[in-house]
């Protein structure tokens, strides 16, 4: 799910049996094309992999496109998506896995009332506590800490694909075209959350995504906002040109992402507490 689906899907977390996804080696994406055609649910959304639907019970699938020269490509994308999911397992920063169908290629998720966070923080932005967004860098710290602790880098790393559920915690979601276990990712990240010296996929490159997510959270907008020219913003990147930070909380995380200082994302987690805790009794 890439932002249109992410944002579409509205998805959320808490976990049953994985019906259909004993092992990693039941996902099979050369299997024959299903064609999806016919609709499973109300229709949330589309992006590149698949298309997303809420069923009738609550729940939310994921459905690979079909009929198209990118079918195949859609297909594994959702294989490496489901073998992600079961092996993340349960946790509280990730949206619930529920089921996968390795003959249609369909993920079942839960789903996750209050949407993405980009497009939550721009409807509510003036209504957002302080607490609010230091609860949020914390939680999209963890839920990328997740991710690299079982060798998956997700390489779209963003506000898009953070979503939140009833009680306005996070959750990361969408690893179709992340890397697992050193496989090149088939995605990358928006130009304000990319790496400009990007030549592979690399923890580095969700680190620097991480600050910029950090900066959206804190400033309520993305990193040159009011620049609408894209290879202006690569350009500046790349000369190691970043927003000026000397009144946004998380600076100097921010600041270590950006310059590709953070080691990790777990180091990234014991800053964020630090700042957190001063905050609190500041």
């Amino acid at each position: 799910m890439r932002a249109a689906e992410a944002s579409a899907a509205q998805l959320a977390c808490n976990h049953t049996s994985l019906d259909g996804l004993s092992r990693e080696a039941d996902i099979n994406p050369q299997s024959p094309i299903v064609n999806i055609i016919e609709g499973k649910g109300e229709f949330l959304g589309g992006g590149t992999t698949g298309l997303v639907e809420r069923l009738d019970s609550g729940d939310v699938v994921k459905s690979p496109w079909a009929g198209r020269p990118t079918a195949l490509d859609c297909r594994q994308e959702m294989a490496t998506e489901a073998q992600i999911y079961e092996r993340l397992g349960v946790h509280p920063r990730l949206v619930q896995f529920k089921h996968w169908d390795p003959i249609g290629h369909v993920l079942t998720l839960e789903y996750m009332p209050n949407g993405n966070l980009k497009e939550y923080v721009q409807k509510h932005g003036q209504e957002i506590s302080s607490f609010q967004r230091q609860q949020w860098v914390r939680e999209v710290t963890e839920g990328v800490e997740l991710l690299h602790s079982h060798n998956v880098i997700q390489s779209d790393v963003g506000p898009h694909n953070f979503l939140l559920d009833i009680d306005l915690s996070l959750k990361i979601c969408d690893f179709g075209g992340s890397s697992l276990d050193g496989s090149q990712a088939t995605v990358a990240p928006g130009v304000r959350y990319r790496l400009p010296s990007l030549g592979g996929t690399t923890v580095k490159e969700d680190l620097f995504a991480l600050g910029s997510t950090i900066y959206f959270i804190a400033t309520g907008h993305e990193p040159y906002e009011e620049l609408t020219d894209e290879d202006q913003v690569e350009k500046l990147y790349k000369d190691g040109v970043f927003p000026e930070l000397s009144e946004v909380p998380f600076a100097e995380i921010i600041a270590l992402c950006w310059r590709q200082e953070a080691e990790s994302a777990k180091m990234i987690i014991e800053l964020v507490m630090r700042s957190s805790e001063k905050c609190q009794s500041s």
